[in-house]
């Protein structure tokens, strides 16, 4: 995953494929928290009715709660990153296909194993 310039990087399908699956166990991972969160936060009750033991399992639902809501903030968050790595994903095959295909219909010139393009010492395209 060589670097492409300011602001990026470059991943080969292969990549990205693997950084799908990567992510979506960190996904499942995220959830399986938000689960024994819930069930923590059920299970939190007071020992007794007095007011320090009732005040005080309202304070852990509401610390429990606030966990809840950073971990459905994490689960939105990877699932965006995970919707962008498949919108990357579906780029690079119609691009590798359009190359496959042929080319644009604009040159008609298409891929081959044989096409070499010469660069600079700077890497820029002869």
């Amino acid at each position: 995953m060589p670097n492409s310039g300011p602001g990026g990087y470059e991943f080969d399908p292969a990549t990205i494929a693997h950084r799908i699956t990567d992510w979506e166990q960190v996904l499942d991972d995220i959830r399986n928290d938000e689960n024994q969160l819930r069930q923590a936060q059920r299970h939190a009750n007071p020992p007794s009715a007095d007011k320090p033991a009732v005040k005080n399992a309202q304070d852990m639902r509401a610390s429990i709660q606030a966990a809840i809501d950073q971990n459905t903030a994490m689960q939105r968050y990877i699932r965006q990153w995970i919707d962008a790595l498949h919108k990357a994903e579906r780029t690079y095959v119609a691009h590798d296909q359009e190359l496959i295909d042929g080319g644009s219909a604009a040159d008609g010139q298409g891929l081959c194993s044989t096409d070499v393009v010469e660069t600079t010492d700077n890497g820029w395209r002869k």
